[in-house]
C-alpha cells in the first residue's frame, strides 16, 4: 500500500504543477501587434527635384495682333491700345476688291495673322498700327471674293512704335482716307460717330500713358 500511496502522491503532484503552470500562461499578456509604419518617401533637394511647367494657352489670330510684343504681365498698365473703325453707309458692307485696294492706297501691307500693317517709315523697329476686318477672327476676304466687309478697324498698340504720336496721326489720316474712298463713316471704340472731340481724347490717352510708362 506504501508503493501506491507514493505513485498517487507523485500523479498529484503532477496534476498540480501542470494546473500552476497552465493558469501562469493564461495569465501572461499577449504580445503587441506590431506597428504599420507608412513608408518613408525619399527626400530630394532643391537641386534634385524635378519640376513641370505648365505651357501658356495660344491666343487667337487677333488677340496676339493686339498683344504689345514684349509686354510684361506684372506692368499691365504700360500698354493701351488705341482704335477706331470704318463702317460702310451701305448695308451690304464693302465690296472685297474696293477694300483691298483702298488699304493698299492707304499705306497698309498684308502682313501676320492675314491682316494689314502700316510698317515704320523709317524701316525695322514696330509697325505703327493695324487694320483688321469687323468679322472675326479679322481676316480680309480675297479680291475675287463677293462676301462683303462689315467694316475695318483700325488700332495702335503701345508699347510698340518708337514716334506713338506721329503713329496715331498716321492712323488718323490713313482712317478718313479710307472712310472717303470707300464711302464709309468714321466710329470710335464705343461705335459713336467720331469726332474732333474723339481725336483729341485719343491724343490725350496717349500723352498720360507715356507719363504712365516713363515713371516705371
Amino acid at each position: 500500500m506504501s508503493t501506491l500511496r507514493w505513485i498517487l502522491l507523485g500523479i498529484g503532484l503532477m496534476v498540480i504543477a501542470a494546473v500552476y503552470f497552465w493558469s501562469r500562461r493564461r495569465e501572461r499578456p499577449a504580445a503587441p501587434a506590431p506597428v504599420r509604419r507608412p513608408p518613408v518617401e525619399p527626400y530630394f533637394g532643391e537641386a534634385e527635384s524635378a519640376v513641370v511647367a505648365e505651357e501658356p494657352a495660344p491666343a487667337s489670330s487677333v488677340e496676339a495682333a493686339a498683344a504689345p510684343a514684349e509686354a510684361a504681365p506684372d506692368r499691365e498698365s504700360e500698354n493701351l491700345i488705341l482704335t477706331l473703325s470704318v463702317v460702310p453707309r451701305a448695308t451690304e458692307g464693302f465690296a472685297a476688291a474696293a477694300t483691298l485696294d483702298a488699304l493698299a492706297a492707304a499705306g497698309l501691307c498684308r502682313g501676320r495673322f492675314e491682316i494689314y500693317h502700316f510698317a515704320n517709315p523709317d524701316g525695322g523697329g514696330a509697325d505703327w498700327f493695324s487694320a483688321a476686318s469687323m468679322l472675326e477672327p479679322g481676316e480680309f476676304p480675297d479680291a475675287e471674293s463677293d462676301a462683303g466687309v462689315p467694316g475695318i478697324t483700325l488700332f495702335l498698340v503701345l508699347p510698340g512704335p518708337a514716334q506713338p504720336h506721329a503713329a496715331l496721326d498716321a492712323m488718323l489720316a490713313a482712317a478718313r482716307r479710307l472712310a472717303a474712298d470707300l464711302d464709309g463713316d468714321l466710329e470710335d471704340a464705343r461705335h459713336k460717330p467720331f469726332t474732333a472731340l474723339a481725336a483729341q481724347r485719343m491724343r490725350e490717352q496717349l500723352g498720360e500713358w507715356r507719363v504712365r510708362s516713363e515713371a516705371f
